[in-house]
């Protein structure tokens, strides 16, 4: 029998790390100056906040190695590994990429309900720029296996409105180690 383990990935709420408290005073603050909340309560207003604090870190949940894996397996210079004429199924590849930048936009959100009707829909914007200085990897039939980091740099932010919830520049850190995919990604 084998056993299988779950990995923790990093996720977006890794990199943007807010206080709860923060989060819920800044959010409160756009909301306040917001037409879709006007008229309500401070209590309304303090649950909405709440909530929005509280889910966080599942708004948050999108793993970095899907937005990695999400860009490479698009990628037209990877498609020649998916010839299995060329490179057998069995065939194991590791192919270093390059500097390169990956881009990310991603929109997470709740819709407040009062009542049954819908009397919000809180989006964040969420805007991401992963800079590799290098990058290795590892293709076994048509399918990214591994992925080797290398060096990285990140930068972005998280807006509610015109309020900055979160900003990230990072400085370039190496990323050791081996980051499994399993069964992999299908370049496509």
């Amino acid at each position: 029998m084998s056993e299988t383990t779950q990995e923790h990935h990093a996720t977006l709420g890794d990199l943007f790390s807010v206080s709860p408290k923060e989060l819920e005073k800044k959010v409160t603050e756009e909301m306040s100056s917001s037409r879709q909340s006007r008229g309500w309560t401070d209590a309304v207003r303090g649950a909405v906040t709440s909530e929005v604090s509280r889910r966080y870190g599942e708004l948050m949940g999108v793993e970095l190695v899907d937005i990695m894996s999400g860009a490479w397996k698009k990628y037209a210079g990877l498609l020649q590994y998916t010839d299995k004429s060329k490179h057998p199924p069995e065939e194991s590849i590791l192919v270093p990429l390059g500097k390169h930048t990956i881009d990310s936009k991603h929109s997470p959100g709740i819709e407040v309900f009062l009542d049954n009707q819908p009397i919000l829909k809180l989006m964040l914007d969420v805007v991401l720029a992963l800079k590799f200085e290098s990058v290795i990897l590892r293709i076994e039939n048509g399918r990214i296996r591994e992925i080797r980091p290398g060096t990285v740099r990140a930068e972005g932010s998280i807006k509610y409105g015109t309020a900055a919830l979160a900003e990230l520049k990072s400085e370039t850190i190496r990323i050791p180690g081996i980051i499994n995919l399993g069964y992999g990604i299908e370049i496509r």
